[in-house]
């Protein structure tokens, strides 16, 4: 099962945005955790994806199709566990940060800072553009105009943790 949400939001031009969610899987396959992306033009937009189950990845793609940043994780930790963890990123107009359970897992300098369109649906647990889906469980998926800190990564990851979010049963959902 997949969810698409219509946001209808435009980044801009010099987007500073941020996103997470929490993911629990024990695969070794590659999946979408979510992706906001131009399906007709399959080009702008971002997306966060999990490859071989345990290296989280953060793209960028600007309207013209140019890849702005890629950034891959260190996979400093194991992902693919069965234990909930929290994926997250900031982007701003020079940089993308990519970050696991709070702590900075990755950066990358953005190249080309280019209008974003990304007033597409947000695809949560697949493709927008193709039927793979991720294999594992997805809750508490968000999208901000903010440019979160590794300090307020860290503060959403433990606060869902003494809440027990993400916690075993409702707001989980089966991508």
């Amino acid at each position: 099962t997949a969810v698409s949400v219509t946001d209808g939001v435009l980044i801009g031009t010099a987007p500073n945005f941020s996103g997470g969610c929490w993911i629990k899987t024990t695969t070794t396959n590659n999946g979408v955790l979510f992706q906001n992306k131009d399906t007709i033009n399959n080009a702008a937009g971002f997306q966060l994806t999990l490859t071989s189950g345990v290296v989280p990845v953060f793209t960028i793609v600007n309207t013209g199709g140019q890849t702005e940043a890629t950034v891959n994780g260190t996979s400093m930790q194991t992902i693919n566990d069965g234990v909930p963890m929290y994926i997250s990123f900031t982007v701003t107009a020079t940089k993308v940060y990519l970050y696991v359970n709070g702590l900075l897992d990755g950066s990358a300098n953005r190249v080309t800072v280019g209008a974003q369109s990304m007033s597409q649906d947000i695809f949560i647990g697949r493709a927008a553009t193709a039927a793979t889906y991720f294999t594992g469980t997805i809750s508490d998926v968000f999208v901000t105009n903010q440019q979160l800190t590794q300090h307020d990564h860290i503060k959403i990851y433990r606060r869902g943790m003494l809440n027990n979010t993400p916690p075993e049963g409702d707001n989980f959902m089966d991508a």
